[in-house]
């Protein structure tokens, strides 16, 4: 079914054409010209707000796609890096680095792509995760280290595991944390009882 309307109508119905697909109407943004004030009735207040709403929803959902998408690309270029990095280094040592600069990435960038492709795993288990629910879910990224002079006592440093442990819990401990997780039981268990031992 078809409707033959101007864009004024549209506009006054808080819709316009959708630029991608010209055969359908979308919710409009709030207009640049339009701004709210006092004089505006309870309606015309309800329908700004009610299409500002929803257009911050659809871009929001949108944005999220976007960010999901290139979770994807990132993933599938740190495929190709790895690749890529095991062709030129049977080369010659010292020619990845070369190779990166040549081809404009970083070497960070390049870095985090392949460990992406590494820990993930699967396009699957990427798939619905933004690059920052990415980084974090992998532990890519910048870890926190003491400055440079700064020693740690060891129970400073059982200290930061605990929070880094606590962190790891809060990302949703998978299938592949319970070997680690069974390791550090049995080593704790294995200093509780030296330390007791010695006391």
């Amino acid at each position: 079914m078809s409707i033959k309307m101007t864009q004024q109508e549209l506009r006054d119905l808080g819709l316009q054409i959708d630029p991608d697909n010209p055969t359908q109407a979308i919710p409009a943004g709030p207009q640049a010209e339009s701004f709210p004030d006092e004089t505006w009735d309870l309606e015309r207040l309800a329908t700004y707000a009610e299409t500002g709403l929803s257009e911050a929803s659809r871009l929001q959902k949108e944005s999220i796609q976007l960010g999901c998408r290139s979770t994807v690309q990132i993933f599938r270029s740190g495929h190709a890096l790895a690749i890529a990095r095991q062709k030129v280094k049977s080369e010659r040592w010292g020619e990845w680095g070369r190779w990166l600069a040549e081809h404009n990435i970083k070497r960070t960038t390049a870095w985090e792509a392949i460990t992406l492709y590494d820990r993930a795993g699967s396009e699957e288990a990427i798939a619905n995760l933004t690059p920052s629910q990415a980084k974090k879910r992998y532990g890519i990224g910048k870890v926190a280290t003491p400055e440079v002079g700064v020693s740690l006592n060891a129970s400073e440093l059982l200290g930061k595991a605990y929070s880094l442990l606590l962190e790891a819990e809060k990302l949703g401990i998978t299938p592949d944390c319970i070997d680690i997780l069974n390791k550090i039981s049995l080593k704790t268990t294995a200093l509780v009882a030296n330390v007791g031992a010695s006391s």
